[in-house]
């Protein structure tokens, strides 16, 4: 079944943040069929920046990260997509492999 991510409200954030913002999402609501798993999440990711998610077992981490590279794969090269499992591999292993190298210093 699809992931559903719909705006919760219509909200305006602080002005010059959407200018720099690679991606910006404000009070999702991600779905699997009838049933919100994550609910009310604002999420901006932009260049320059580290950005942590952080959250307790079972709180949607990974299933927001999902749905986040689905829309930079849907948006990056439009109207073609890139699917999220690549889109998370693309991004993921480098980061991966920058971890490992620097626990071996």
């Amino acid at each position: 079944m699809p992931v559903i991510i719909e705006p919760l409200a219509d909200r305006r954030g602080a002005a010059g943040s959407a200018a720099a913002a690679v991606l910006r999402g404000e009070q999702l609501v991600l779905r699997y069929g009838k049933t919100a798993v994550v609910h009310g999440v604002s999420v901006v990711l932009a260049p320059g920046r580290v950005t942590a998610l952080v959250g307790p077992n079972g709180s949607g981490k990974s299933t927001l990260l999902v749905c986040v590279a689905d829309a930079l794969g849907r948006t990056l090269i439009a109207p073609s997509q890139i699917p999220a499992g690549l889109m998370m591999a693309l991004v993921g292993a480098p980061y991966f492999v920058w971890l490992l190298r620097r626990s071996r210093l």
